[in-house]
């Protein structure tokens, strides 16, 4: 959302906007943002470590808070997917940094990867990668996929499995 306020919402014509769920654990989603703007037409849950004055302005324009315990003074997201399985959401799509990839593979709730790879070579040592975090530092703590399928989505590729 700070990066670039997106609405996350459903872009496919007669198809229906998902229930947003925004991880911020210090509560520094704009009020300006396109995210806040539309909170009373889409529902839309941010995920927080403690309240404040943030939070309650974050309300009065219809974002539902949800106060999470803390991991690495983090949202701890095994603690989020209980709060939400309570609410009646049990499925998610992650789409964030490669921060939360790879917090959300450590905390053990990431069932199934659906990775879209662009047959695109950007490299460089700064290079953004899709997972980051502490990441693995031998290929035998990596964690295999299993039954992979590799789908191609015009210029794109979908590669999908379950851990």
């Amino acid at each position: 959302v700070l990066e670039d306020d997106p609405l996350l919402t459903c872009r496919i014509d007669g198809g229906r906007d998902p229930i947003r769920v925004i991880c911020d654990s210090r509560a520094r989603t704009p009020i300006d943002s396109r995210i806040v703007q539309t909170a009373n037409k889409i529902p839309t849950y941010i995920a927080v470590v403690g309240r404040n004055e943030r939070t309650a302005e974050l309300e009065r324009h219809g974002v539902h808070i949800l106060e999470c315990k803390t991991k690495n003074e983090r949202v701890d997201l095994a603690d989020l997917m209980r709060q939400l399985g309570a609410l009646g959401i049990d499925g998610l799509l992650l789409e964030g940094g490669s921060a939360l990839a790879f917090s959300a593979l450590e905390a053990g709730v990431v069932h199934r990867v659906q990775a879209y790879i662009a047959p695109k070579i950007i490299g460089g040592a700064g290079a953004k990668s899709p997972v980051g975090g502490l990441g693995f530092d031998k290929m035998v703590q990596a964690l295999p996929l299993k039954d992979v399928t590799c789908t191609p989505m015009d210029e794109d590729f979908l590669i999908e499995g379950r851990l």
